[in-house]
Formats: C-alpha cells, structure tokens, sequence
C-alpha cells in the first residue's frame, strides 16, 4: 500500500523528501528569479549610467585642457601662418585619449588656411569647435580649432563592465533561489500536498479523522499548525452541515415528491437535474430518476419543448423570475393548463447554473375562469344591446362602481372618468335632481326599492332619458351602508312614444282632415248633383228659349269647373293621407294624345303660338294606365305651357318603346319657348299652392295642378324633371313603364239622344234622404217612360221595394238609420225575386272606398254624385238589357234652309261648345248639336257639320271649326 495513503488514512502526514514538479515551490523559484533578474537590471542600468556620465565629464575635461593649453600657441602660429608648429600642435592633440580628429582653419581671409590631423568618424562622436585668437593686447578672432572625439571605445568598456555584473549577479541569484526553494520545500509544500492529498481521498457520510502532521513538536504552533486545526474544525462544520443538508433534502424531496404540482430543477443546457414524483408520472415515469439527465426534447412534443426552452434561456438572461401559464402535455395524451413559476439559480460564483421550475395545473380554474368571462361577456353585451348599466354606491366609503355600459349611458368611454356621487349628481338634469336625492333619501330612511326616471345631460350636451332601478343592501347589524341597481336608456322609448304621439296626433289630424273633406265633398256635391241634373234636364227641354239655354249652359259649365276644383282638392288630400288609388284600363295611346291634343291646339292657336305633337313608337300603341290621372297630368303641363307663352311654340313629343316582361316604356315631354323659370323659383314649381309667374297670369290657378301632377306621376313610378332659364323657355319630362296593353282596344263611339225605351214600362226606385236628389232623378228617367217612386231613407226603402218590386233601385249608401249598403245587404237577404233585383248604389262621397263596399255589399253597379244622365242611362241599359229608341237626328231633318250659309249660336253656347271640344267628350257634342239645331232652324247647318265630324270622333277638326266661327258669334 502508498504509505502515503496509510499516513492520511491514519490521520498523520509524513512522507520523504520528493523534488516538486510545480506548485507553490515552483512559483516561488520562478518569482524569485524574476524578481532577482529585475533588481540585477536595475542595479547594473545604474552603474553604467554612472560609469558613463564619468567618461563624458573625462572627455569634456580633455576639451578643456585643450581650449587652454593651445589656444595661445595655436593663435600664434595661425597669425604667423606658420604649418609646421600648427602640425605640431595638432598632433600632439591626438595624442590625447579618444580625440580621433582635429582640424584648424583660418577665418575672415579670401583664401584660408586650413591644417587637419587624424581621421573622420561617422557614428558614435562628439564634435567641439573652439575660436582662436591672437595678439595679447587686441584679442581678435583668426581660426577656428575643431575636434571630433569618439565614444566607440567608452561603448566598449560599458558593455565589457555589463556583461560581468550580469553573469556575477545571475550566478548569486540561482544559488539563493535554489537554496529558498529547498528551504520552502521542507517546511511548507510538502506539507501542504500531505494535506490536500488526505482531503482529497476522504470519503463523505464515514466519521473523519483528525488531520496531524508528524513532525518535532514546537513549543509555539506555526502557521502550519493553525492551518491544519482550522481544516480540523472546517471539516467538522462542513459534515454537521452535510448531515443537515442531507436530512433536509430527505424531507424536502418527501414534500415534493407528496404534493401534485410539478416541481423539477434543470441545469444551463436544459437537462433536468431533480424532479418530483408528479412530474415523472405526468411524462410516464414511475421513478424520478428515469427523468434525470433529459432535456424536455426528450420528454415532450417539439412544439412544448421549444417553447420550454426558449422561456429557461429567458429566465437565465434576465436574472429575474417569471410566471406565465402554459400548455402542457402528458405521456397519457392529456392536455393541461399549468400556472408555471420559473427562478433561475446560481453557482456560488456569480454564474447562472440553471432554473428551478414549479408548475400547477389550472385547467379547472381556467375553465370556470373562462366561463366567469363568457358570463361576463354575455352580461355585458346583454347590457350594451339592451342599454342597461348596473351601478353600486358603498355608503361609507363614498366608493362608486359602474358597468362599462353605465359609463356610455352617461356619455363616457369605459374607464375615461372617476365615477363618483357628484359626478352622477351634476350630469342628473337640474329639474330632476331634487326627485332624485328625495327617492334616495326615502329608501335611506325606510329601506325599500327605488324605481324613477330622470334626465341627464352628456357631456356634448345632448339629453337621455334613464329609467333607474335600485336596492338598499344593508350590513350586518341592520344599517344601510350600500346601493345597487340597474339602469336603462329609455331615451329609443321616450322618443318612440313621442314620434307615436306624434304620429297619432297627425293621424287623427288627417282623419279629421279627411272626414271634414269628405264631408264637405258630400255636402258640395250634394247641391252640384241638384245643379247640374236640373241643368242637363233643362237643356233637353224644347220649351226653353234660346237666351235662357245659353243661361243655364253657363251654370252648367259653372258646376263643372266648381266640380273639378273640389276633385283637385280631394286629389291633394288623398295624396297627404297616401289614399289615393288607381283606375287601370287599357289605352289607345294615339286616340288618347289625340284628343289631349285637340284641346291643347286650340289654346295654342287663340294665343297665336305653333303647337306641335310628335308621337314615335316601335311597338303597337297600347298602353294600361289610369287613363283619367295621365291625362290630368298632360293637360296641366301643357296647359301651363301654353299659359306662360307669349310667343313662338309648344313642342308636345312622345316616344313609346318596347320593353321585357310585358312593359312598354313611354317618355313624355313638354317643350315650350315661353318666359322660362329661373333657379330660386324651380324649387318652388312642385309646392301645393305655389302660383309662379305675373299676377295675371296666376289667374284661373290653385296652385295644385303642378303639386298634384308630380305625385300622380311619382305613384306611376316616374317623376316630373323640368329644365329651364329665365327667357329660355322650359322643358317638363317624366318616363313611365307601363304594361303593354294586349289583344285589340277599341274606339268609344258617339252615340245618339235616347228618347224613351223598347218593350214594357220599368219601375224604378230611387232610394235618397235629399229630396233634391230624388227629384233630379225622377225627372231624368220619367222623361223616358221610367215608372218612378220615391223613398226618404233605407228603411222605407226595403218597404217600397217589397210593396212595389221595382226592376231595378238606385240607392243612396249615406242616410240617416239604415244607410245605403245596409239596405242592400238587406235585401239581398230576403227570399224571392227582391234579393236579385238590380241596385245602382250612388255617393257623393269622393272616396273609392264606397265604390267597393258598396259592391261587396250587394250592389250591381255604383256611380258618383253629381250623376250623368248618359252613365246612368248606359247602367240601367246594361242592367235592364234595354234598348233605347233615338229621335231623328237634326242633320237628317228635311228643310230647305239646311244648305243655307253657316249661321253659329251666340257667345255663351259657343263657349260652351268649344269647352266640350276641349275636353273632347263626342257625346255631349252631339247633344249640343242636336239641342241647338231644334233651337233655331238657321243653326241647323253647323249643326249638321258638327254632329258628321262628332260622328268620325274627328276632335282636331271640332276644335278648328269651333275657333274659326268663335269671334263671329
């Protein structure tokens, strides 16, 4: 056995003597070397400076002896000019130790004398020049001595002197630093290597022997001694502590390895170095020590490992500690949440070792985390779709909370303000504080809910109603110390209840509007039934004189013009109330801008202005339109063409094109040369009640025919345009798609004046409250051969009507009691042959509504008041399957004077007639003829022409002959 290994294990230390092969010994050589070599140096730099100073203060002694010992002789010589003292004396100068040159020369001549002795140097010289004078009494500067003396041999001697200072220095140095390192050797190294050698095989958990170095005892202990006591104690410290630190970690490692968060430590290249029991079983390991020495590539997924990773190398860059949550997947498959706390830890030197990591897994508490967040997400959004903020106010503290949707109820960003009491107090309206703090005051004093509304203002000023509800939340011993509660933006409601006021204040205005209206239609056109049935019965009297016709032809074409005025008014409020309706019919588009045409040709001609109708189409001419709106609308654009042109033409141009899915689209446009609108007034031009223009030429005017044209046109899906300049006349344009009319549309022919009927005598019935009314009925159909009765209301009409079964009724639907379409539902309840007899339903209401009630009610057919002799002698006809028997026409009547010269009415029938060309009804000029050719035989002419041109439904022709013979009448 290395008796060096007993001697340790024995507790002493002794060994022989053994040459060191590095250590403290060799370092302490080399250091006394270098420093023994530094200090040689040193001492031998300072003797050569010293020796070489002394030969420099030699050799300037020489100078110095030279400059005094020839400079009298030389000065001599020189003045004498003579060479051979002066070589003389420069020879002997070079005798001198290290003068290796000398040289004389004269100066102040033109030709000097110069005298040298010995040779030049290149290097290592000294150079001195010293001036010559002579004459003792006049000194005076002849020649210049020069001398060169040379240092090569002081260099010499200096070397000579350093390399044997060197050597015998170097030699004392190594025999003194041979003799410390023996001398260290034996008294400290060896002992120290004894030392080290027996803590180095000293194994860890065996009880340690004392440490002794077997050495003469001393009567004082050296710092050998000392040393060896200290690692005694040491030693004995560090096995306590070793102990303790292994039953700590004992205990530790059961703590760890007994909890369920994942505990591990790893070192700088991730390796682990300890994990608990938990962690090992999550990477499906029963033993921990299966974990130790991998790295987390090894244990788990790339994409966890890489992130691991990259988080340690954090940890460790930083210094600092870091928390985050994480994924983290076990050996099983399962995919858990983990809260992780990563430190780094150090070596004790300053240097990162690795990190200590502790992970638990939060997957439940994320989850109910994430619920808690979507029930919060939910109730927020719940409360920002609904408007709904929740509050608390903590009494005591004054602590105010509010929802993020409270915060934007009042005006605010989430966050932007403090909320707090004044704060809720100066944003309440001023009026509604005082109801506010006594509610809250109420509930303070007697706990008990709060419901109230209020105001506040936003901070930009604006104004939102809140309804508020609240709770008092008392503490433990009863005290109210908190409120809570909720509340709602009801300013959507507020508004919605006031627009619903609003509303229904308009629409009871409107109904009211439309009630009056309708009244005073019922009752407007109650006279004008009287006026104009009386007027058309009194007409076709024989009896009555020319001058009393023309008369009753002007009420006549009073009550139209007033019946027209009320229709437009009608128009205009069922247009408000967005009532108005549309009568759909197939149109000759040719017939029908024929006759508009015919009108509009003779205003144009009165005022001397060029009219001219262009009609192109590329597909047959038939249109389905409400023929009576669109004619309404033609006639009031080209009327005010004409009426505000003074001079040149109205240009009326219609363009008809085919189009898809049965539509034809149809642009109508009005072009005139008049006096033009300017632009603050084309605002203007489609406001009811709006008259542009002169004030004469506002005459005759409402102010509704524009207003009303373009709703009628907008309801037909178009919309009037207008283009147009003060004195550039005005264009008026709309387009319409209209449905295409399909199989053949005829022509309404003119018919003849009906003078009774064929076959057995009618009963007829006229049911009606007015007395007026029934009496301009009576005399329309009993002056035909009608059998007529009367009756005042429904009831005694039923009764009428049984007693006497008429063949057909005509009943008024608004009277008194039982009204109109309750008779009618009446009767057609009763058995027999009453509950089919024809009913001619009558109004003077304007509304179409009646039209239809009145036909689900029972009726055959219905017409409005005033009636037309001819509508209703055309229902009856139909209903009856009359055939009417005619009276010869005057055009046929045999009389000489009936190829006479052209004799005309006078004035007012002429009017009359040249209005019924206008509106183009054939009908009525036919009767027109027929009436004034049996007025006067001299009339029976140009009755004749008329009624042949009424008979072709020439109405351009009509209108041509009228305006020629009108200022001849």
């Amino acid at each position: 056995m290395d008796p060096t290994l007993q001697a340790t294990q024995t507790g002493s230390l002794s060994k022989p003597f053994r040459a060191p092969r590095g250590g403290i010994a060799v370092a302490l050589l080399a250091r006394v070397l270098l420093f023994s070599t530094v200090v040689t140096l040193v001492v031998t730099t300072v003797q050569l400076m010293l020796s070489y100073q002394a030969e420099v203060s030699g050799l300037q002694s020489r100078f110095n002896e030279i400059e005094e010992g020839y400079a009298r002789g030389l000065g001599n010589a020189l003045w004498a000019l003579d060479s051979k003292q002066l070589e003389g004396q420069l020879d002997g100068m070079l005798r001198l130790p290290l003068i290796r040159y000398v040289e004389v020369r004269e100066t102040h001549t033109t030709h000097p004398l110069t005298i040298s002795r010995g040779s030049r140097q290149a290097e290592n010289i000294v150079v001195r020049e010293f001036p010559v004078y002579c004459c003792d009494k006049d000194a005076r500067q002849i020649g210049v001595l020069h001398l060169e003396a040379s240092l090569t041999d002081i260099y010499r001697d200096l070397l000579r002197e350093a390399f044997v200072i060197l050597v015998s220095n170097a030699m004392k140095t190594f025999l003194v630093a041979l003799f410390i390192l023996f001398m260290v050797h034996r008294l400290a190294t060896r002992h120290l290597v004894d030392i080290a050698t027996a803590l180095r095989v000293r194994k860890p958990c065996v009880a340690p022997v004392p440490l002794l170095l077997l050495r003469r005892p001393r009567r004082k202990l050296d710092e050998l001694d000392q040393l060896v006591d200290a690692i005694n104690m040491m030693v004995g410290r560090l096995e306590r502590h070793a102990s303790e630190l292994g039953s700590a970690n004992t205990q530790m490692a059961a703590i760890l390895d007994n909890i369920p968060d994942l505990a591990w430590v790893k070192d700088t290249d991730g390796r682990y170095v300890a994990v608990n029991r938990a962690l090992a079983r999550a990477l499906g390991y029963d033993d921990p020590a299966g974990v130790i020495g991998k790295t987390d590539f090894d244990v788990h997924p790339p994409e966890y490992a890489q992130a691991y990773r990259a988080d340690d190398a954090e940890v460790m860059a930083s210094g600092r500690r870091k928390r985050l949550e994480e994924h983290h997947a076990e050996a099983s498959g399962r995919c858990t949440w983990v809260e992780t706390i990563k430190t780094p830890f150090g070596d004790g030197r300053g240097q990162q070792a690795g990190t200590v990591g502790i992970a638990r897994d939060v997957t439940e508490r994320r989850k109910m985390e994430e619920e808690l967040r979507r029930s919060e997400a939910l109730q927020s959004e719940g409360q920002r779709l609904s408007h709904t903020g929740s509050w608390s106010w903590h009494i005591p503290s004054g602590t105010v909370v509010w929802s993020d949707e409270h915060f934007r109820i009042f005006g605010f960003a989430p966050g932007e303000v403090e909320p707090s009491l004044d704060l809720v107090v100066n944003c309440v309206h001023p009026d509604d504080r005082p109801m506010m703090q006594a509610s809250i005051a109420d509930a303070m004093r007697e706990p008990r809910n709060i419901e109230h509304e209020f105001r506040v203002i936003l901070p930009d000023g604006s104004i939102r109603y809140i309804s508020a509800i609240a709770r008092t939340v008392p503490d433990e011993s009863g005290a109210i110390n908190e409120l809570m509660g909720v509340a709602v933006d009801v300013t959507a409601r507020r508004q919605a209840e006031a627009e619903r006021e609003a509303r229904h204040a308009a629409e009871t205005a409107n109904r009211a509007k439309s009630e009056f209206l309708a009244m005073i239609s019922h009752e407007l056109r109650t006279p004008l039934n009287g006026i104009l049935g009386y007027a058309q019965i009194l007409l076709r009297d024989k009896a009555l004189g020319e001058k009393y016709r023309g008369n009753i032809n002007v009420i006549q074409q009073s009550g139209l013009q007033l019946l027209t005025l009320i229709n437009d008014v009608l128009d205009f409020s069922k247009i408000e109330a967005g009532k108005l309706e549309f009568s759909l019919s197939d149109i000759n588009l040719v017939d029908f801008l024929r006759s508009i045409e015919e009108i509009i040709r003779v205003r144009a001609e009165q005022k001397g202005l060029n009219f001219v109708c262009n009609v192109t189409a590329d597909s047959p001419c038939g249109i389905r339109a409400d023929a009576n709106r669109l004619r309404q609308v033609l006639l009031n654009l080209l009327a005010n063409a004409v009426k505000f042109t003074d001079q040149g033409h109205v240009i009326f141009n219609v363009a008809l094109h085919a189009g898809r899915d049965g539509l034809a689209r149809v642009r109508f446009e009005v072009r005139d040369t008049g006096i033009g609108i300017d632009d603050d007034h084309r605002t203007l031009l489609f406001r009811p009640f709006e008259q542009l223009g002169e004030e004469s030429r506002r005459i005759g005017g409402t102010g509704l025919g524009l207003a009303i044209s373009q709703q009628f046109v907008k309801l037909m899906g178009g919309e009037i345009r207008v283009e147009s300049g003060m004195n550039e006349g005005s264009t008026f344009w709309f387009e319409l798609q209209l449905p295409a009319a399909t199989g053949e549309i005829g022509r309404r022919q003119p018919t003849a004046i009906a003078t009774g009927y064929s076959g057995p005598r009618k009963k007829v019935l006229v049911v009606d409250d007015v007395r007026t009314n029934r009496a301009v009925a009576v005399e329309m159909l009993a002056s035909l051969g009608f059998e007529t009765f009367e009756a005042e209301d429904g009831r005694s009409g039923i009764e009428e009507a049984e007693r006497l079964h008429p063949d057909v009724i005509l009943m008024d639907i608004f009277m008194p009691g039982l009204n109109g379409q309750d008779s009618i539902r009446e009767l057609r309840a009763k058995a027999g042959s009453l509950s089919k007899v024809p009913v001619i339903a009558t109004s003077a209401s304007a509304a179409s509504s009646d039209k239809l009630r009145s036909m689900t009610a029972g009726a055959d057919a219905f017409l409005s008041k005033p009636i037309e002799q001819n509508q209703l002698l055309e229902q009856i006809a139909t209903l009856l399957k009359l055939e009417w028997t005619y009276k010869p026409d005057v055009t046929c009547v045999t009389d000489s004077r009936t190829d006479g010269p052209i004799v005309v009415p006078p004035g007012p029938e002429m009017e009359a007639l040249h209005y019924l060309a206008r509106m183009g009804d054939m009908r009525e000029i036919q009767l027109w003829a027929r009436r004034v050719g049996e007025l006067d035989a001299r009339y029976r002419p140009f009755a004749r022409r008329l009624s042949q041109l009424a008979q072709r439904y020439q109405s351009q022709e009509i209108l041509r002959l009228v305006a020629r013979y009108m200022g001849t009448s």
